[in-house]
């Protein structure tokens, strides 16, 4: 699936979505975490 992006380059969408998420508390999930957690991991090992 390619997202075609508007013309400002803004996903509108998401960052409503992403702002309502931080606002009602529900965005930093343990499982989010978990993932970036792991993803840096990565990084740093593959360094």
């Amino acid at each position: 699936m390619t997202a075609t992006l508007p013309a400002d380059g803004i996903r509108h969408d998401l960052v409503a979505r992403v702002r309502a998420e931080i606002a009602a508390g529900t965005y930093d999930t343990d499982e989010r975490w978990l993932v970036a957690e792991e993803a840096l991991m990565r990084r740093a090992s593959a360094k």
